[in-house]
């Protein structure tokens, strides 16, 4: 059985939000002229002591494949996600996050 996703939509006073890529991280920008920084910016910023502290642990070799097999995962699982937005077949991509 296939699973169609219902979109109801919402008015939010706009249609989307402007992305700005700075020297600093990822913003989404508002109608208004607010910016927000993005979750990835965010979370750059809280964790970059911890983060570093882990490399010199693991050591790079194996904190750089640890990173990538984490960063191919986190962006399967995104094109996951939307392309069950968009209701189109994600079957394909199930490997790729394990």
């Amino acid at each position: 059985m296939t699973r169609i996703f219902e979109h109801v939509e919402l008015d939010i006073g706009y249609d989307d939000l402007v992305t700005d890529t700075r020297e600093t991280g990822r913003v989404y920008v508002a109608p208004d002229g607010s910016s927000y920084p993005s979750v990835t910016t965010v979370l750059s910023i809280i964790h970059e002591e911890s983060i570093k502290a882990w490399r010199a642990k693991v050591g790079e070799d194996e904190a750089n494949k640890i990173s990538h097999r984490a960063s191919s995962r986190g962006t399967a699982v995104h094109d996951i996600i939307e392309r069950y937005l968009k209701n189109e077949d994600t079957t394909d991509h199930l490997p790729h996050i394990r």
